[in-house]
């Protein structure tokens, strides 16, 4: 039989061996806990700091939209083209103050000469489209050359055109597309028939609003007369005719007239010879006479055409 003493000399290993593994228990839990709670924490700030960031995000896209309104309302001011300029300003790549205004300068000057060209050109009342690339200029006669023509620099030295052929020889096409030209170089345009002219005259004399229909055309560049001579005109058309060419006209703006008829049967438009002389004198000192030769466009291109030549064979 042991003795007391290695009895209990043999136990003491087993309650040493007990003793950790409780600290260690408690420890592991402990140490969970606190990474839990650390982790949560973590979560905690990170979520306030994504609120705050969010905020403050939204807090920059209102002062963003504040700026903006007050750039419009100062560009409005300045009639600097409200619209165009707050796209603008944020497509210019910065590198510069000096090249960075340059841009925006150099924008803003483009937009504005793009609209300016749409505006000119709706209010010159063209009946329809026509360009000079879709003009045959072989069939013209004159002392101004087509380039020249074509450069509208007679705009600019108030000089005019008599465009004067048979009917279809294309008059009415190249008077549209030398005023489209000149809208789109920045000039202001007007488009009458003549017939319908001299009825615009008539109506603002008698409605006493000549003065208005005055001032639009002193504000123009360009007056185009389309059709000249087809239809005679009274005395009262005549003697404002003579006024606004007189007055308005010569040597202060540009003039193109399409004819069919010589200048020197001009008389037999106008109720007044010695207005009729007026006229002419004025039309032929600054004008250009450009003679369009040729056969009918209209004819030679018609659904007929096929068969007038077979009659003119037969």
């Amino acid at each position: 039989m042991a003795s007391p003493t290695k009895i209990k000399r043999a136990q003491q290993p087993q309650v040493a061996a007990a003793a950790p593994n409780d600290q260690e228990v408690i420890s592991s839990n402990k140490l969970t806990a606190i990474q839990t709670a650390s982790a949560a924490k973590s979560k905690l700030v990170s979520t306030e700091g994504n609120a705050v960031q969010s905020n403050a995000s939204s807090q920059a896209d209102i002062f963003d939209d504040v700026k903006d309104e007050l750039i419009l309302k100062y560009a409005r001011e300045l009639r600097l083209g409200s619209t165009n300029l707050v796209h603008m300003y944020k497509k210019i790549e910065f590198t510069n103050k000096q090249d960075y205004i340059l841009h925006l300068m150099e924008s803003l000057y483009a937009a504005r000469r793009a609209d300016s060209i749409v505006r000119n050109t709706k209010m010159a009342g063209f009946p329809s489209d026509k360009t000079l690339a879709d003009f045959d200029p072989s069939n013209l006669e004159s002392k101004i050359s087509w380039k020249t023509m074509c450069s509208c620099s007679f705009i600019h030295d108030k000089q005019g055109l008599v465009l004067q052929g048979n009917s279809g020889t294309g008059k009415t096409h190249l008077a549209i597309a030398l005023g489209v030209q000149a809208c789109q170089q920045g000039y202001k345009v007007l488009f009458y028939r003549t017939s319908n002219f001299i009825d615009t005259l008539n109506r603002a004399y008698e409605s006493n609003k000549l003065e208005a229909l005055i001032k639009k055309i002193d504000m123009c560049d360009l007056l185009i007369l389309d059709e000249f001579g087809y239809i005679p005109m009274n005395v009262t058309g005549t003697r404002l005719l003579f006024e606004i060419i007189a007055e308005h006209i010569y040597e202060k703006r540009s003039l193109i007239i399409t004819t069919n008829l010589p200048m020197s049967e001009w008389n037999q438009i106008f109720s007044d010879a010695h207005l009729a002389q007026a006229v002419v004198d004025r039309v032929v000192h600054h004008c250009f006479l450009v003679h369009h030769t040729g056969e009918s466009y209209r004819l030679t291109h018609s659904l007929m055409a096929a068969s007038l030549s077979q009659e003119e064979e037969d």
